[in-house]
C-alpha cells in the first residue's frame, strides 16, 4: 500500500509497536517489514523511523540492536523535546539489558 512512502510505512509499523497501543496480538514481522522499508527509503537517516525500527527490535527481544538504533536516532535529531523522548526509550532498552543479564 505504501511501499514508496516512508512516513506511511513508519506509521503502519509504529501502530503495531506503540507501547501505548492496546492491541492484543502484535504482528512484529509486519512491523519489521514496514519499518525496515521506511528506513531504507530514508537511507537510515530519519530519527523517527530509526526509533520505530529500534522499538520493533526491542519487542522482538533483540535488545542490543534496539540500543544501537536508538542511539543513532538520538544522534540524528536536533529537536530537544524529541531527543528527550528518544532518550527515554533508550533508557528503557538499556534497563531491559541490565535486567536480562
Amino acid at each position: 500500500i505504501a511501499h514508496e512512502d516512508s512516513a506511511k510505512l513508519n506509521s503502519i509499523a509504529w501502530s503495531i509497536v506503540d507501547p501505548a497501543s492496546d492491541i492484543g496480538q502484535r504482528d512484529l514481522d509486519l512491523a519489521m517489514k514496514a519499518a525496515t522499508a521506511a528506513a531504507e527509503l530514508t537511507d537510515w537517516s530519519d530519527a523517527a523511523v530509526l526509533d520505530t525500527v529500534a522499538r520493533v527490535h526491542f519487542w522482538k527481544g533483540d535488545l542490543d540492536k534496539a540500543v544501537e538504533l536508538q542511539t543513532k536516532a538520538i544522534e540524528l535529531t536536533d529537536n530537544d523535546r524529541f531527543k528527550a523522548q528518544l532518550q527515554e526509550a533508550l533508557d528503557e532498552y538499556k534497563k531491559a539489558i541490565s535486567g536480562a543479564g
